[in-house]
C-alpha cells in the first residue's frame, strides 16, 4: 500500500481540508479529513495518514510505503502495533513500514478533547473528571454512512444542545473513511486506528485526546480501540488517552444520570436507521434499554420504547464472545422487581438458544454449510466480518468444546519483516510497485472456500467478495513470441493452455469413495464433529461430480468463453520458474503450482508442466504461495499424506 499525494487547502466555513491518495494492488483512493482552521497539524506531518493506513496493508498482505513525513515515535512503535494485531488474528500479516523523513519534535498543543457521539461511553467520558479538564468535545458528523445529509445537520444541532450541556465547546471534523470505496477490511478491526486519523488531524490545537472506551477491564478482549492499542497510536506532541474501563453500560448510566440527566433525553446507540432516534428493536438498543432499565434511568432516555419487548428480545440471537459477556453484565446488574426478573430471565433464555441451538436451528446451519452459503454448520460458530471478534469467539468455541486451535490447520501470523520500519526514499521493489513492469502479467492464485475450489487471475484486480488471495504465482509475458505458450483463463478461473484442457479426469468409484471417507482418520487435525461435517460435505461434493461426470442427470450452464491473458515460455531459461498444473480427482479443483510435490501432498492427481513463468511478481511485489487450510484436499490441506 502506498499513501502519497498528500495535499491541503482551505475548505468552506473556515476549514481546513487535508487529504492523500491510498494506492493498494487493486484500486486507490482519495482520504481526506476536514478541520476547524488553527487545529490542523504542520502541512508536513503525515502522522495520521500512517496510522489508518497500517491496518488496511496489514490485512491486505501489503507493505506500507508513505511518502511523507511522520512521528519518529509513532514510526516506531508501529512495530508493536503490529506485534498486537497478530497475536489477536493470525490473518494479519505483519509488514515493512517506510516512510519519506521523520518530523522535527515540536511542542504539544494546550488543548484537550474527548470525543463525543450521543452514545453511552462517550457521555461519560465527557462528563467525567480529567487531568488536566477537558478544553473540547469533538464530534465526527460523517462517521455513519447510512445518514442522509438532512440527518447530520440534526445531528450536528443536538450534539451542540449535549456540548452546551455539559459547558464545553465542539470541535466538529469530516471524513470519507467511512466511504464505500474505504471499506477494504471490517471497521471495528481498524476503529482505533479510525480515530487516532481523526485526532492526529486535530494535533494542531489538541495535544491530548480521550477516548471513550466501550470495553471494561473484565471484558477487555481484541478490538480496534483498546488499552494496549490507543496509546501506542500517539505520538510526542499527541496523547492518545483510553478512558471508562471501570464501568460497564449500567455503571456508566447510572453515573450519567446522577451528575447530568439531562443528557439522557438526547441518547442515541442505534445505527440500523437513517434518523436521529433509535429503533427500539435491535440488539443494541435492547442491551442499552436492559441497562437503561437496571440504572433506574430508562424514563429519562425518551428516544427510546417506554418498555423492553420481551417478544422481540426472544427473537434475538448473539453470536461473539464479547457480546455475550456485555450481554451478561446488563442482565445481571438488573435488580429483584418483578419487572427486572422477568427481563433477566428472558436474556439468560436468549443467550442459552444463541449458544445451544436448537435442533431446527443446527439443521439450517448444517443445510446452508453444506451448500456453501455458511462458513460454519453449526450457528454458534461467529461468522462477524470483524477478523478480531470472529476469531476470539472461535478460538474459545474451539478450546473450550473441542480442545482444538482455531482456524484448524493455521498456526500462527506471519514473523515480523525486518526491518519493521525504516525511513528514507519509497523503494521500486515494494508492492504495489511503483512502476509494474509494462512487459509482465503476474498470475495471481485465490482459494474460494464457499465454492471449494481455487481461482486464477492475471494481472492487478481488485478485492473479489469471498476469494482469499493466496500468493502471486509469478509473472506471464505480455507479449506473443517464438517459443511462447499462450495462457487463457476463463470466467471461473480455471487456466488453460494451447495444449493444456484443465477438464476431470474420468471417476473411479473407488477414489471417490476413499476420498469421501478419509476425514474419519484425521482425528488429530479436527474435532470429531468437524470431521464428520467435512465428511458429509465430501458425499455431497462426490454427489455433485458423479452428476457432473453424466452418471446421474445434470446439466451445467455454458460458460463464456476464456480471455487470453498473457503467454509462458516453453522451455526453461535462467531464472524462469515452472508452472504445473493438477486437477482433483473428485471435485475437479484446478491446483496451480510452482512446486511439482504439492499436488501430490494436497491429494490431486500427477501435475503438468504447462510452462515456465517468469521470475516476476508485477501485481503484487511479493512473489510466492502460502498454504491455508483447504478442506477438500488431503489432511484438510496440511499435505505430507496422500488420502
Amino acid at each position: 500500500m502506498i499513501v502519497d499525494q498528500l495535499e491541503s487547502h482551505a475548505a468552506e466555513d473556515g476549514r481546513v481540508r487535508r487529504s492523500a491518495r491510498l494506492r493498494w494492488i487493486g484500486g486507490e483512493f482519495r482520504l481526506w479529513a476536514e478541520v476547524p482552521d488553527g487545529f490542523q497539524p504542520p502541512e508536513e506531518d503525515a502522522t495520521a495518514l500512517l496510522l489508518v493506513a497500517l491496518p488496511l496493508a496489514l490485512y491486505r498482505g501489503e507493505d506500507l510505503q508513505l511518502d511523507g513525513a511522520v512521528s519518529a515515535q509513532t514510526l516506531r512503535q508501529t512495530e508493536r502495533i503490529q506485534t498486537i494485531l497478530a497475536a489477536w488474528d493470525p490473518a494479519v500479516r505483519r509488514c515493512r513500514v517506510r516512510v519519506a523523513h521523520e518530523l522535527a519534535l515540536r511542542q504539544a498543543a494546550d488543548g484537550n478533547g474527548c470525543l463525543l457521539s450521543r452514545g453511552v461511553d462517550s457521555m461519560y467520558s465527557a462528563i467525567a473528571s480529567h487531568t488536566p479538564p477537558l478544553t473540547h468535545l469533538v464530534f465526527c458528523d460523517t462517521l455513519t454512512p447510512l445518514q442522509s445529509q438532512r440527518v447530520r445537520i440534526e445531528e450536528r444541532r443536538i450534539v451542540e444542545k449535549l456540548a452546551s450541556l455539559i459547558g464545553l465547546p465542539v470541535l466538529r471534523i469530516s471524513t470519507n473513511l467511512r466511504d464505500p470505496g474505504a471499506q477494504l477490511i471490517d471497521y471495528q478491526d481498524m476503529h482505533g486506528a479510525g480515530i487516532a486519523f481523526m485526532a492526529h488531524s486535530l494535533s494542531g490545537g489538541l495535544g491530548r485526546v480521550v477516548v471513550p472506551s466501550g470495553l471494561t477491564y473484565a471484558v477487555a478482549g481484541p478490538a480496534g480501540s483498546h488499552p494496549l492499542l490507543d496509546p501506542l497510536f500517539g505520538s510526542e506532541w499527541l496523547v492518545l488517552d483510553h478512558h471508562g474501563l471501570e464501568l460497564g453500560r449500567t455503571g456508566k448510566l447510572e453515573a450519567i444520570l446522577e451528575h447530568c440527566p439531562e443528557l439522557l433525553a438526547h441518547l442515541k446507540v442505534c445505527y440500523t436507521e437513517a434518523s436521529v432516534g433509535n429503533c427500539g428493536s435491535c440488539r443494541k438498543c435492547l442491551w442499552t434499554m436492559i441497562a437503561l432499565q437496571a440504572a433506574g434511568a430508562l424514563e429519562h432516555a425518551s428516544l427510546f420504547p417506554a418498555e423492553i419487548d420481551l417478544d422481540g428480545l426472544a427473537l434475538l440471537r448473539v453470536a461473539g464472545l464479547p457480546l455475550t459477556e456485555f450481554w451478561m453484565q446488563a442482565a445481571e446488574s438488573l435488580g429483584d422487581a418483578p419487572e427486572d426478573r422477568r427481563v433477566r430471565e428472558a436474556v439468560r433464555r436468549m443467550l442459552h438458544r444463541s449458544v445451544r441451538p436448537s435442533l431446527p436451528d443446527r439443521v439450517r446451519g448444517a443445510l446452508a454449510w453444506i451448500a456453501g452459503t455458511s462458513e460454519h454448520a453449526a450457528p454458534y460458530w461467529s461468522t462477524s466480518p470483524s477478523g478480531h471478534f470472529r476469531h476470539q469467539t472461535n478460538a474459545a468455541i474451539a478450546a473450550l468444546r473441542a480442545g482444538k486451535p482455531y482456524p484448524y490447520g493455521v498456526e500462527s501470523a506471519t514473523p515480523q519483516p525486518s526491518p519493521a520500519w525504516s525511513v528514507g526514499p519509497l523503494e521500486p521493489d515494494w508492492g504495489p510497485p511503483l512502476s509494474p513492469s509494462s512487459a509482465h502479467v503476474g498470475l495471481l492464485r485465490m482459494l474460494d472456500a464457499r465454492g471449494r475450489r481455487h481461482r486464477y487471475a492475471a494481472g492487478v484486480i481488485a478485492p473479489i467478495d469471498g476469494l482469499v488471495r493466496i500468493g502471486e504465482l509469478g509473472a506471464l509475458l505480455r507479449d506473443p513470441g517464438d517459443g511462447r505458450v499462450p495462457v487463457w483463463i476463463s470466467a471461473e478461473g480455471r487456466v488453460s493452455t494451447d495444449s493444456y484442457d484443465p477438464s476431470p479426469a474420468p471417476l473411479a468409484a473407488r477414489t471417490v469413495f476413499r476420498w469421501t471417507l478419509a476425514p474419519l482418520s484425521w482425528r488429530r487435525l479436527a474435532s470429531r464433529t468437524s470431521l464428520l461435517r467435512e465428511l458429509l460435505r465430501r458425499a455431497t461434493d462426490a454427489r455433485d461430480a458423479v452428476c457432473r461426470a453424466g452418471l446421474l442427470t445434470a446439466s451445467d450452464a455454458p460458460s463464456a468463453a476464456p480471455v487470453l491473458v498473457g503467454y509462458l515460455r516453453r522451455s526453461p531459461q535462467e531464472g524462469a520458474v515452472a508452472l504445473y498444473s493438477a486437477i482433483h480427482p473428485v471435485n475437479a479443483d484446478q491446483l496451480l503450482s510452482t512446486d511439482a510435490s504439492e499436488s501430490s501432498d494436497l491429494g490431486y492427481n500427477a501435475p503438468v508442466l504447462l510452462g515456465f513463468l517468469e521470475a516476476d511478481a508485477p501485481a503484487s511485489g511479493t512473489m510466492g504461495v502460502s498454504r491455508p487450510r483447504v478442506p477438500w484436499a488431503s489432511r484438510l490441506g496440511a499435505g505430507r499424506a496422500r488420502a
